[in-house]
């Protein structure tokens, strides 16, 4: 565990900011998603919060569904490994 905060500070520290730049964007454009659909576009908070989570369940429905494609592509030789 130590190596890797010896010999691998950058990458380390890298993987951490991409991986919380993502947490924050899906965060800020849900807040933000939340706040437009209920003062600029009329729904309720609980209207908007069920569309929000229907969005959510299909996003993480395709993820294994997408994961299986590529995975398929990149043995067919289609994509780059």
């Amino acid at each position: 565990m130590f190596v890797v905060f010896r010999d691998h500070r950058r990458t380390l520290v890298l993987g951490v900011l991409v991986s919380l730049a993502t947490f924050v964007l899906f965060y800020l454009m849900t807040v933000f998603a939340l706040s437009w659909g209920t003062t600029a576009l009329g729904y309720t908070r609980e209207q908007f919060l069920l569309i929000q989570l229907f969005g959510v369940v299909c996003f993480a429905v395709t993820i294994p569904i997408a994961a299986v494609i590529a995975r398929k592509a990149a043995v067919a030789g289609r994509c780059w490994r």
